[in-house]
């Protein structure tokens, strides 16, 4: 009996497996911290489909569109005089899946700030990210002092 979780994606009825490479995915992930870390938003935006969704973090921030995610990032360069996010572990793929751990560092006012992410993406066959789901929460935020 196949569980749910390792059922391939469904078309027309018929389960489907991706048809890209796991160091191709690993390469988008990789492409994401970069473009990230340069804090352009129209950059970041690009990297997202139409009609793809981020919720960073899980639960109370869902995001839906190309817009929207730029908005998202738009707000928080505009108010963060420093948002850097460094890998902390190997990239985990699976198909059209990736999953790693990040340290986001911000700074705001003078104080800056550390968390840590889990953060899990899926990517089209185009290398453009379907979905993204950052895993942390306020209550983990720990300020590590004036710059």
């Amino acid at each position: 009996m196949q569980r749910s979780w390792m059922r391939y994606p469904r078309q027309n009825g018929h389960s489907v497996r991706m048809s890209v490479a796991h160091s191709q995915v690993r390469a988008w992930a990789e492409n994401y911290l970069d473009v990230v870390n340069r804090r352009d938003p129209d950059q970041i935006a690009e990297l997202f489909a139409l009609n793809a969704t981020v919720e960073d973090p899980v639960g109370p921030s869902l995001y839906e569109g190309r817009d929207a995610i730029r908005g998202m990032f738009e707000r928080a360069a505009t108010a963060l005089s420093l948002m850097e996010i460094r890998r902390a572990t190997p990239i985990s793929v699976a198909e059209s899946y990736a999953a790693f751990a990040v340290m986001a560092t911000t700074e705001m006012g003078g104080t800056r700030q550390e968390v840590d992410v889990v953060s899990v993406f899926h990517f089209g066959d185009d290398g453009l990210i379907t979905s993204m789901r950052a895993f942390w929460n306020f209550e983990e935020v720990r300020s590590v002092g004036p710059n």
